[in-house]
Formats: C-alpha cells, sequence, structure tokens
C-alpha cells in the first residue's frame, strides 16, 4: 500500500508508542547495556494460544539455551527461531509469545534460541549459537519430529539477521532448509539509507539505537556474517518471506536484501505492512495490524509447505 495510508500508525500502535515516549528514556548513548536491560519491559504479550501447544520445554543443544515448542497436531517440520534485541537484549522468554502465535498458524515444532548477547560476548558469539543450533536440529530432526522433516528458521530484527547467515551456512554445509520467515531483518549497517532518516527518532528503535547496537555487536561491517547483503552469492539459499513495516528505519535493508535473493534466482516474497512499527512481533496483543502481518507471513510458510509435502509424496513414484 502507498500513498498518505502510509504515513499514518495504525491508531492501537501510535496509543502505545505515546504511552511509552510519554514515560521519557535516557539518550541511548549514555546508557550500558546492563542499564538499557533494566529498563525493558515486558511487551504486552499475546493471546497464550495454548490450546495449540501440546508441550514446551526447556533444554540445551550443543550447549546453547534452547526452548522447544511442540504443537497439538501432527507436526509438519521444525523451525529455528532467533529473537531480536540488537544483539544486546532480548531472550527466550521475550519471544514467547511470538513463537506460541507461529507454532499455532503453523503446526511447526519451534526451538527458540537463548543465543548470546553483545557485549559480554561480542561477534561472532551469537553467529557461533545460531550455526550450532541448526547443525543440532538437523542432526536430531527424527527425534524432534520426523525423520526427514522439512526445516526452516525465522526471526525478527537482530534475530533475522541471524537466520539469514544460518540460512547460508546451511546451503554451504549441505543441510536442506525449505523456507526463511524473516520479519524486519537488519542486512547491514548503512545508517544514510532513506528509512534511516525518515524515521530517524521512531520509537522503538530510532537511529541512535541501532548505531549504540552495533558499536556493542563489535562485528566487522565488511563480515557478511554480520551483514548478509555483502554476501558474494545468496545463489541456492532458501526462499524467504520478508516482512517489513511503514514506521521501520530497517525497512529499506529488508527490501534490498529481497532485491539481493531475486538477483540470486531466490524466491523471495515481500510483505510490506502499512501503520507498523519495529518490533511489532512483539506487540501482537495490542496491535491488530501486527497479527495480520504474523497471519500472512504463516500463510505463505504453510503454502510453502503445501508444495514441499507434495514433493515428498511423489518422490516414491518417481524413484520407482
Amino acid at each position: 500500500m502507498e500513498g498518505e495510508d502510509r504515513m499514518e500508525l495504525e491508531p492501537e500502535t501510535k496509543e502505545l508508542v505515546d504511552l511509552i515516549t510519554a514515560q521519557g528514556r535516557p539518550p541511548f548513548a549514555d546508557m550500558t547495556p546492563a542499564e538499557f536491560r533494566s529498563l525493558l519491559v515486558a511487551p504486552p504479550s499475546a493471546p497464550a494460544d495454548d490450546e495449540a501447544i501440546a508441550d514446551v520445554s526447556d533444554t540445551v543443544a550443543a550447549e546453547v539455551p534452547i526452548r522447544i515448542y511442540r504443537p497439538h497436531r501432527p507436526a509438519r517440520g521444525i523451525m529455528m527461531y532467533l529473537h531480536g534485541g540488537g544483539f544486546v537484549v532480548g531472550s527466550i522468554d521475550a519471544s514467547d509469545a511470538a513463537a506460541r502465535a507461529i507454532v499455532a498458524r503453523t503446526d511447526l515444532v519451534l526451538v527458540s534460541v537463548g543465543y548470546r548477547l553483545a557485549p559480554e560476548n561480542p561477534f561472532p558469539a551469537a553467529v557461533d549459537d545460531a550455526w550450532a543450533v541448526l547443525d543440532w536440529i538437523h542432526q536430531h530432526r527424527a527425534g524432534l519430529a520426523f525423520d526427514g522433516a522439512p526445516l526452516m528458521v525465522g526471526g525478527d530484527s537482530a534475530g533475522a539477521n541471524l537466520a539469514t547467515g544460518a540460512a547460508i551456512h546451511a546451503r554451504d554445509t549441505g543441510i536442506n532448509l525449505c523456507f526463511q520467515l524473516l520479519f524486519y531483518p537488519t542486512t547491514d549497517c548503512d545508517f544514510d539509507r532513506p528509512s534511516y532518516h525518515d524515521h530517524a527518532e521512531q520509537w522503538p528503535l530510532p537511529r541512535e539505537a541501532m548505531q549504540w547496537f552495533w558499536g556493542h555487536y563489535g562485528a566487522d561491517e565488511a563480515d557478511w556474517r554480520a551483514c548478509p547483503l555483502k554476501a558474494e552469492t545468496l545463489r541456492g539459499v532458501a526462499p524467504a518471506y520478508i516482512a517489513v513495516a511503514s514506521h521501520d528505519p530497517l525497512r529499506d535493508e529488508g527490501l534490498a536484501y529481497a532485491k539481493r535473493l531475486e538477483s540470486d534466482d531466490v524466491a523471495v516474497i515481500v510483505d510490506d505492512a502499512a501503520g507498523l512499527l519495529h518490533g511489532y512481533a512483539s506487540m501482537l496483543r495490542v496491535s491488530p495490524g501486527a497479527r495480520a502481518a504474523l497471519d500472512r507471513g504463516c500463510a505463505a510458510l504453510r503454502a510453502r509447505l503445501d508444495i514441499v509435502e507434495a514433493l515428498t509424496e511423489r518422490l516414491p513414484s518417481t524413484q520407482n
């Protein structure tokens, strides 16, 4: 959707923004990561979707904390999900509502990853954790779901960044992924893109916040593991769904990543949501637009699974 409608936040989201910004906050440059973490308020939880969840268990995979969500209905596949938070904040708990919502809409086994955070664990610690857990999931897919279960990666913001890197790792190591579900991914550290200037002061992710996050992450901006837009080629990675938001400083780099995928002959669907902010997956209870955007992403994922399952059903007959 284009035009004036894109210039307005949805009313429910605007009310949330007004409420939180009225409380005030010190400038990012004046805060340590520990101080910023102490200011974070748990996002309004979404409806629990408990009727769709058979079991939730916390464990460890490859020395990384994970939380496994299992659907009540037969599992259709497995997703590794990585939470957002600028590589500095965020947690399995903070992304619990989004994880449950995805499972409820897709019947996937979802493995949420508690990767190490910067600056205590600078780049590439989070990348290493994501790759290690994906390798573990690949090796244990029969126990998690069923033998040969389709594998997917997903995430939001910094977590979507880590998911893109995991998809490239999967391609390079022979792990067959069937989908990437990427909500408002960070794919570069170019703070001069138009969306950074258009939304430089926009809660919850003003331009100074992203500069602060990248400074604490400690990544080399030339390293594709930090900036997947700089990967030599994306050819051969899994098809992707990239969701961006009209009022998000990261919108332009998400769209740029979609164009890179297209130029490297990777199937990609772009969802450009009007009236929404960065981080809308943590606003599911208060934002109808966020719920609708999540629904669209999960519908695309289900459609991809339909194709994978149809091809799998045909496989035995083609081998006879």
